[in-house]
């Protein structure tokens, strides 16, 4: 089990990204891959059939 806490720098559909940490429940296992992470916006539309 895990979780992901994070913030999101700009306003709403800003492109400066979210930055947060996610957490392992297991703590005792050290090479979990649990740590920093980011998400940034790559472009603003959608893609509805699989394909550019």
């Amino acid at each position: 089990m895990w979780r992901s806490e994070g913030i999101q720098l700009g306003g709403i559909r800003s492109a400066r990204g979210v930055f947060g940490n996610w957490f392992d429940q297991d703590m005792e296992n050290k090479r979990g891959s649990a740590g920093p992470t980011a998400f940034w916006k790559v472009r603003d539309d959608i893609v509805t059939n699989g394909t550019d």
